[in-house]
């Protein structure tokens, strides 16, 4: 199925709320209104709520998938893994699973700003651009994204930023974009 050229982009983390229509490619325009029925919701929410892992799981139905997968994260994260929301993302060529955990509260937290349910949530710094021997950092809030590889990225709070900008910059050319 293709994705509608229509798309409402709800940022979570700057309380900003956009539409715009893709004509082709790397070309958008604003829109005044947005069909909900005609076009897709994406949510981007706070990089540094978000957890990329990469477990041991073989194939296996998507029931039996959905079953798995809070249990076989355990070892990669802090709490409890019945109050973490897990989704699998892709698997890797060692037929390792790489999945996105969040805490079921904060999903709750995020879904209860919005109106609609989105198609989409997306950490924010994941959108940023990346090309390989680059770190691309950009300005949010009292924040700055950051991504250095194709699932490396994060959100880093402003006053950070120098203590962790010489281990960023061992990823490759700091370009900082706006």
């Amino acid at each position: 199925m293709a994705r509608s050229s229509l798309i409402r982009l709800i940022d979570l983390s700057r309380e900003r709320d956009e539409c715009f229509r893709i004509d082709a490619p790397g070309q958008a325009v604003a829109v005044d209104r947005f069909d909900a029925a005609a076009g897709e919701t994406i949510a981007l929410v706070p990089a540094d709520r978000v957890s990329l892992v990469t477990v041991e799981l073989p194939s296996m139905s998507p029931a039996r998938l959905q079953q798995a997968l809070r249990w076989a994260v355990e070892e990669h994260i802090a709490g409890d893994p019945a109050q973490q929301h897990v989704v699998p993302v892709r698997r890797l060529g060692d037929q390792r699973l790489q999945c996105m955990v969040v805490s079921r509260d904060d999903m709750r937290q995020w879904l209860d700003r919005l109106e609609h349910l989105p198609s989409r949530m997306l950490p924010d710094a994941a959108c940023l651009p990346w090309v390989s021997g680059q770190v691309t950092l950009a300005a949010s809030n009292d924040a700055v994204l950051a991504r250095w590889g194709e699932t490396d990225f994060d959100r880093i709070d402003a006053d950070m930023l120098d203590v962790v900008l010489p281990e960023l910059s061992a990823h490759g050319e700091l370009i900082w974009l706006g």
